[in-house]
């Protein structure tokens, strides 16, 4: 999970990053 946050957090892009952050705290 961490390392995903972390993936996540350094994405080029916000927008993804963001949104899939917000699906993993949804857990979808």
């Amino acid at each position: 999970m961490l390392l995903v946050d972390v993936y996540l957090d350094k994405s080029p892009i916000q927008g993804i990053g963001v949104f899939a952050k917000n699906r993993i705290a949804r857990g979808t």
